[in-house]
């Protein structure tokens, strides 16, 4: 299942955090029938970006056909299963900082002043 990583490979980290949470959308809705809202339909976003959209459709591509079904068909144990690999990829997107990076920040926490209250 892990197989997915590829997609995302190369791709801007805030373009592939997008795409996961539409895909997430996606899923989450595919359990309920009646339910058709369209996934990009977001209050918090004005538009969304045409290449988060096809990540996003891509994603779901791959997912319903290493399955072999549409997610509306998934049972709890398959839903689960991806819902799983798909936090376990978001998770791993963190980027570790650098030892570099570490230290500069010690650095300058080291350099703050930090002001006694109450006294002149």
């Amino acid at each position: 299942m892990n197989d997915i990583k590829y997609l995302i490979e190369n791709r801007p980290l805030r373009e592939a955090r997008s795409a996961f949470y539409y895909l997430g959308r996606y899923l989450k809705q595919a359990v309920h029938d009646d339910y058709q809202k369209d996934i990009f339909d977001d209050d918090s976003v004005a538009v969304v970006d045409e290449e988060v959209k096809k990540l996003t459709n891509s994603l779901i591509f791959f997912i319903e056909e290493k399955q072999g079904k549409p997610a509306k068909e998934f049972t709890d144990e398959e839903y689960m299963q991806w819902m799983d690999v798909i936090d376990s990829i978001e998770t791993s997107l963190d980027p570790t900082p650098s030892t570099e990076l570490i230290e500069q920040a010690e650095k300058v926490i080291k350099e703050l002043v930090i002001p006694t209250l109450g006294k002149h």
